[in-house]
């Protein structure tokens, strides 16, 4: 564990990235059998993005362009977004520019390319994609390595009770959000949200950050400058939370400059994370090194599956992080908004103010 020497740090926020370059196959449709650990998140995670009562056929993990999404019924349109479940009979109509890559419940991974349409059956394998010369190719389904048995649904009704939940407040008006609980991550992003003055402007501010470990000796104290009425986010320079053979828990919090309290003082803090040991960070590296080793998924796939990855391993920070990556909560589909708002929820009570954020974007 690496600790610092109590200092004063002055620091602008970090900000989100504002959105991401997509990088697509170009070699036509690319199929291959699933990473082992992908069906058993998905089929945990994924029922919070659908509004279908049943397990969802595929999910749509990017988009380039304006895919179309047709529904059998109806023969309604609309626009293919990332994190969209589909279902039987459902049809994704490509135009000259536009890309998808879904992801099949069973396992295999589909890219389609410009003017190719895609008739969804109840699997991969009754699946079928149409080119635009009149050509139809069956999509050969990938052998699951491992399933799951009385897999736990996150159902549509559940994250709409998250959305309800209440904003945490406290006297001081900041609100620390993350990290909390398990992250895998040695270099936390410290987030925040000053609360005390929500009828202004937003305005540059000083706080104090403090973190202790499980004795509660101060580990750090510094000045962070950020902004008023905006999520703050802080990564702190040159300190490392390291992990060890088992889980090591830390609390640390975040008060206006002037009302932190003394050094020495006997106090308490709000937030609490857990550094996993390195048995799981290992196997949450493994799981994401063979996402990102691979070639034939882009970029955003990339993303919103480590996203999912981490959410299964209940690393709700990190997958947080990972999926602000896609790009800015204005950008990003309402589906990936919907996943955040269940993340923060998980978080626990002083990420509930986050969870009414996300309920305001998303009506």
């Amino acid at each position: 564990m690496t600790v610092l020497t109590h200092g004063l740090l002055s620091q602008k926020q970090t900000r989100d990235s504002n959105g991401l370059r997509d990088v697509f196959n170009n070699n036509g449709i690319e199929m291959r059998k699933t990473l082992y650990f992908l069906p058993l998140l998905l089929f945990f995670a994924l029922a919070v993005a659908s509004d279908a009562p049943g397990v969802p056929v595929a999910l749509v993990t990017g988009t380039e362009g304006t895919p179309v999404l047709v529904k059998p019924g109806d023969q309604s349109e609309s626009n293919l977004e990332q994190g969209a479940t589909l279902e039987e009979g459902d049809i994704i109509s490509l135009n000259s520019d536009s890309k998808a890559t879904i992801y099949f419940m069973d396992g295999e991974i589909v890219t389609l390319m410009p003017k190719q349409k895609l008739v969804l059956g109840s699997s991969s394998a009754n699946s079928r994609v149409d080119d635009s010369d009149g050509q139809s190719f069956s999509i050969q389904a990938g052998q699951n390595t491992i399933s799951r048995k009385n897999v736990n649904l996150t159902a549509k009704n559940d994250i709409d009770k998250e959305l309800s939940s209440p904003a945490s407040f406290r006297a001081e008006g900041v609100i620390p959000i993350a990290p909390a609980g398990l992250i895998i991550t040695d270099t936390p992003e410290f987030t925040w949200f000053d609360s005390a003055a929500t009828d202004k402007a937003p305005a540059e501010k000083d706080y104090v950050l403090i973190v202790m470990d499980a004795k509660n000796r101060e580990l750090f104290r510094g000045t962070v400058k950020g902004m008023t009425n905006t999520l703050v986010k802080y990564t702190i320079p040159g300190m490392k939370f390291t992990q060890g053979d088992s889980k090591q828990r830390f609390k640390w919090d975040v008060y206006p400059l002037g009302k932190e309290p003394k050094l020495g003082a006997n106090y308490d803090l709000a937030g609490v994370m857990i550094v996993a040991d390195k048995k799981i960070t290992n196997d949450v590296s493994a799981a994401l090194s063979e996402i990102y080793s691979n070639e034939k998924i882009d970029e955003q796939s990339k993303l919103f599956l480590a996203g999912l990855v981490l959410k299964d391993f209940k690393c709700y920070s990190d997958a947080i992080t990972t999926l602000n990556k896609l790009g800015s909560d204005s950008t990003v589909s309402d589906n990936v908004n919907r996943q955040k708002a269940w993340l923060y929820a998980r978080l626990g009570a002083n990420g509930s103010f986050m969870v009414k954020k996300y309920a305001a974007l998303l009506n």
